[in-house]
């Protein structure tokens, strides 16, 4: 079911969960190491490897240690700003995320609504 693609342009909900993880990886990373990285493309979208439960670990992981490192960050953090080429801060990103897992939870919520019809 996970790797099931509906239509040509639509990711599957595998794809989505890789997805997810890469950019909470990402996320961590910043809040960890005062470094972004900008996810684009290829880097943006990985094809997937492994089987579905490494999947799932693995965006558990990533979403655990981006809010193990969140749980540190001092609340004077929250204002440095990403980049050069982000000119948003920590506090908008951290809120990003959370928007970005529950707009991808939408669309995993709909495939999944696809394969029960």
């Amino acid at each position: 079911m996970a790797a099931r693609r509906y239509a040509a342009d639509v990711h599957t909900i595998r794809e989505l969960v890789v997805h997810l993880s890469k950019w909470a990886a990402a996320a961590r990373r910043f809040v960890a190491e005062n470094f972004y990285v900008s996810l684009t493309g290829a880097d943006d979208w990985l094809e997937p490897t492994g089987n579905w439960s490494d999947a799932l670990e693995n965006m558990a992981r990533a979403q655990r240690e981006l809010w193990e490192e969140v749980g540190k960050l001092p609340d004077a953090r929250l204002e440095d700003v990403l980049s050069a080429q982000k000119q948003y801060t920590v506090y908008i990103l951290l809120h990003g995320v959370v928007q970005h897992n529950l707009y991808h939870a939408g669309q995993i919520s709909l495939l999944k609504k696809l394969v029960v019809q």
